[in-house]
């Protein structure tokens, strides 16, 4: 086989000068993938006080230190480790007020 009948089997079908090739690839828009628009939105916002207080909240529910939290409203466990002198944190039940989420986390698993 010559190399001018491979270039024929090859042939493409190009239209418009390179210039116009050139302007059309770079008004062409690429969408971004999920992980970029993921990556951007963490960047841009920072974490909401919901979330921490929800993270706190879960951290002192998941934590035996202040006895058992199936079953008890939190602001109570609070108070019972503050009675026997755990010294479970402040802002726990500052969380636990601002929040109105008095259920534990795992209830919802148990109960």
């Amino acid at each position: 086989m010559s190399a001018s009948s491979i270039s024929n089997y090859f042939k493409s079908n190009k239209t418009g000068s390179a210039a116009a090739t050139a302007a059309n690839t770079k008004a062409r828009r690429v969408s971004p993938t999920k992980s970029d628009i993921l990556s951007q939105s963490s960047k841009d916002t920072p974490a909401a006080p919901a979330d921490d207080f929800a993270e706190m909240l879960e951290d002192f529910d998941a934590n035996p230190t202040f006895g058992p939290c199936i079953g008890i409203p939190r602001s109570v466990r609070w108070q019972n480790a503050e009675r026997f002198g755990l010294d479970p944190p402040k802002e726990v039940l500052q969380a636990i007020h601002m929040t109105g989420s008095e259920h534990s986390y795992l209830d919802k698993y148990i109960l």
